[in-house]
Order: C-alpha cells, then structure tokens, then sequence
C-alpha cells in the first residue's frame, strides 16, 4: 500500500506574522480611553439613581409598616400607631396599651432610622405636619401623607392615603392621581 506524502503546515515567517490581522496596542489603548470617558460622563446620573432607588426603598418600608398595622389593628382589635420622632430621625410603630401606646416587642416593632440624606414629615389631609398616624380596629386609618425627601429637598416620594378606608400608596408629588 502506498501511502500519500506528509504535508506539514507552512512555517510561521514573519512575513505571515505581519500580515495576519490582530489589533495594535495603540489601538487597545484608544479604546479604553473611549470607554473610560464614556463612563466618567454617565457616573453622575448612575449616582443619582443610586439615591432614587434608596429613597424609594424608605418609601417601600414605611408602605410595609402600615399596611402591618392596618392588618395588625384588625387582627388583634387594638389601635396601632406609626410614629415619627423627627429629633432622633426614627419611625416605629406602637400599640395602644389602656390609655398609652408602648412599642411592640418584635422585629416590626423596633425603631427604624432615616437615612442622613433624607427627610421625613407625616403631613395630615390639610397639609399641617404631624407625629403620628394611627390605624384602628374597624380598617380605617388617619388620612394624610407620608413624605420622604432628599435633603437638598429636590426629589420627593409621598406615601398617601386619601380617605380613612383606602390604604397606604407611593405616589409622585405633581403627578395626576
């Protein structure tokens, strides 16, 4: 039998070396450069959705809290109520306990702290500020709004209720209802 010669593959000249395409390093570093100024201009917005976001994580918690009490009010027939304490930048909810309100002993219960760059004021359907909002053994609760601010007072969240029956909702301040 007779076999075909061995062809072995051509040797690697540095005549086909330089005419095989690859980039140059100029090239590489030109497109770094591209990229990394292209990520300096979008870094500011990408921060201030960073904020957003943990503005609107504030908004979902205390959205959390007071639908706990509503339930909560109805479930065990007690007055719960959300309290804000603007000098130490806390909200917690509480239980009435005879004719005073104590703190609840659990996890849900315990005092949540504004972040420092944001505010947070509980406004009654007029618009005055209050302490408090409570929720009581029928469903209903006090009417009014929530809102969380940044503290340049730029952006705004509210979490507002309408009427006594209808619960908790984020909503944007200026937007149609």
């Amino acid at each position: 039998m007779i076999r075909p010669p061995r062809v072995y593959p051509p040797a690697i000249t540095r005549a086909t070396a330089a005419r095989r395409p690859a980039f140059t390093l100029l090239e590489l570093v030109l497109v770094m450069v591209i990229i990394c100024i292209a990520l300096a201009v979008a870094a500011p917005s990408l921060s201030g959705w960073a904020r957003g976001n943990r503005m609107r994580n504030v908004a979902d918690q205390v959205i959390a809290l007071t639908q706990f009490a509503r339930s909560q009010s109805v479930a065990t027939s007690s007055i719960y109520r959300l309290k804000l304490d603007a000098a130490s930048r806390t909200y917690y909810l509480m239980v009435q306990d005879g004719q005073n309100f104590a703190p609840l002993g659990n996890e849900i219960g315990r005092q949540f702290t504004v972040p420092d760059e944001f505010g947070l004021q509980i406004l009654d359907p007029a618009g005055q500020s209050r302490e408090w909002i409570d929720f009581y053994p029928n469903g209903r609760a006090q009417a009014g709004k929530i809102r969380v601010t940044s503290a340049d007072g730029a952006e705004a969240l509210e979490v507002e209720s309408l009427s006594p029956a209808e619960p908790f909702r984020l909503v944007q301040p200026g937007a149609p209802q």
